[in-house]
């Protein structure tokens, strides 16, 4: 990182300018406060100092600086949100050794990427093309998403990456080869067109693959393997390319799958994303919330598509979307519906969507089939995390069904996580710590008359020996265990809002303590002096235990 600290590139920045680009902050106190973006949360429990730049969640625990900040709300790497903080900061960073071998992996998918694209474009991809003409998937949309094909070879990429002096280990590490019988290693895709997949920031970072009709193996759809690099939970598929349309239009279509996604970008629609083969997961909810909370739920009108749309509304909910419901003809899907009906006629039942609640209150002759719909609207709404907005719901099934709402109050399981403010006693050293990040242009002086002993805290003890090194702050947290991470940062949270006195004030308690120690280790010194009757030392000890006296009144 070309003697580029993380605690320089902090420095550069302003702290509330990053975090406000992804929440809402009000000034409490010292501090800020926000709706966690980390967790369903009806009442502010995101505590940000913006001196610093270090969050705490007094909720969901998640805590951090600006590195972790971007780490978790973009759903990257610590390497990727270092480049984007250096950016913002005007700096431009080189590959620290740590991170040569990620270099090298992203390298590898890019590469694979490549070769899998010209492998479809190739002799070897006629028949994949045909079949994706079929589908009128065309020629310039294949190029566009870069789709590639895995031949059916079981060592097509492994072979052609060591003829180009690939070291395999990296295509082990990217999820792209697998060891089979024997430990012989061999190509994780085989006979699939290959979609790639880019993380938010357009970086590569895995494949999804689809069987070839041919073939039609099972499963239909198959992403890498999970890595280090590419987690399916917290990656959208076209959110990459589509995010800044989706600001725009403030909307998001969400669609099942990558062929849904494709057949509706090549026909003009540019504010769609689809999940990796999943349910939509709160990581994906959480990640689209930064664009817009304007959701269009398009999926497949059969019971997988239905089961995959309840189980997308419950997490919706819980990040505050207002999900609307685009309904097509049974057993279609958006592929085929507007390849039947055309894109206009798709745009129309977009423009007719409704909100969940609309579609799925429904009235029915058996009392068991309302019951259970009564249950399912109930689910739905028992993560909501405003309460306001909870009773609304309430109040409509209530209307609709002519139940007595505290009937249907007591039925509902809320779920939203409840944040509790922990309350920790402050101990000098604590404060003294405190004071010495304060310090600033005074930290230098500070510092010097600060020894880790000082400190009974062994967390504390450890980072000020980093800190009296030359260490900044910043650096040191980042390398720190999530627990311990968690631990400082909640407690400088909290002390900050409290009187703390000033930097003499502490250090003096501080010193106090020292002298305490010193006249304990002293007293058990004289005891033994006296035991073996050596007076030249016991006096020694008796002038020493007066001076610290005289010093301490």
């Amino acid at each position: 990182m070309a003697n580029i600290t993380i605690e320089e590139i902090i420095s550069r920045i302003d702290p509330i300018d990053v975090v406000s680009e992804y929440i809402e902050l009000k000034k409490s106190g010292k501090n800020y406060m926000a709706l966690c973006p980390f967790h369903p949360d009806k009442s502010p429990s995101f505590s940000f100092d913006p001196e610093k730049g270090l969050f705490y969640c007094f909720g969901c625990g998640k805590s951090g600086n600006l590195v972790q900040f971007i780490m978790e709300i973009e759903g990257i790497t610590f390497i990727d949100a270092l480049k984007k903080l250096a950016q913002r900061a005007g700096i431009q960073l080189t590959p620290r050794k740590i991170s040569e071998r990620k270099a090298k992996v992203f390298e590898v998918i890019k590469w694979t990427k490549d070769f899998y694209h010209s492998t479809l474009l190739g002799s070897e991809g006629e028949r994949a093309r045909n079949y994706l003409k079929e589908r009128k998937i065309t020629i310039g949309t294949i190029r566009n998403f870069e789709i590639g094909l895995a031949t059916g070879r079981s060592d097509r990429l492994l072979k052609e990456a060591r003829r180009k002096g690939i070291d395999p280990s990296l295509l082990m590490e990217a999820g792209l080869l697998t060891a089979g019988e024997g430990n012989v290693l061999r190509d994780f895709f085989k006979e699939r067109i290959i979609f790639p997949i880019q993380n938010i920031l357009e970086t590569y970072v895995g494949f999804g693959g689809r069987t070839v009709p041919w073939r039609n193996e099972e499963p239909k759809y198959l992403n890498s393997r999970e890595t280090s690099y590419f987690n399916k939970s917290k990656i959208l598929f076209g959110l990459s390319f589509n995010k800044e349309n989706i600001k725009k239009q403030n909307s998001v279509i969400v669609v099942e799958g990558y062929m849904d996604l494709i057949k509706l970008y090549q026909e003009g629609f540019r504010n769609i994303v689809a999940p990796l083969g999943t349910s939509l997961t709160e990581e994906q909810c959480r990640l689209m919330s930064r664009y817009s909370k304007n959701i269009f739920l398009l999926f497949d009108n059969d019971p997988a598509g239905r089961t995959a749309m309840e189980r997308a509304i419950v997490n919706l909910l819980k990040y505050g979307f207002k999900p609307k419901i685009v309904e097509i003809e049974e057993n279609e899907d958006p592929d085929s519906f507007i390849e039947k009906y055309g894109k206009e006629s798709l745009k129309e039942r977009i423009d007719l969507s409704r909100d969940f609640l609309d579609v799925y209150m429904k009235l029915s002759e058996d009392p068991s089939e309302t019951r259970k719909t009564v249950e399912k609207l109930l689910e739905f709404i028992s993560g909501i995390p405003d309460e306001i907005e909870r009773e609304i719901y309430l109040s409509k099934i209530a209307s609709f069904y002519t139940i007595p709402i505290n009937a249907l109050k007591s039925r509902v399981k809320v779920t939203v996580v409840q944040t509790k403010k922990k309350d920790k006693r402050i101990s000098s050293e604590w404060i003294l710590f405190l004071h010495m990040l304060d310090a600033q242009t005074n930290f230098s002086k500070i510092i010097k008359n600060i020894e880790p002993d000082d400190f009974d805290d062994p967390l504390l003890k450890r980072i000020v020996e980093k800190m009296k090194k030359g260490t900044g702050f910043n650096d040191i947290i980042t390398d720190l265990e999530q627990k311990e991470r968690e631990t400082i940062i909640s407690s400088l949270v909290q002390i900050k809002e409290r009187q703390r006195g000033t930097w003499e004030d502490a250090y003096r308690k501080i010193e106090e303590r020292r002298i305490r120690k010193r006249l304990k280790n002293l007293t058990k010194m004289l005891e033994q002096y006296e035991r073996e009757g050596n007076k030249k030392k016991i006096n020694q000890i008796l002038k020493e235990i007066q001076d610290l006296k005289n010093f301490k009144n």
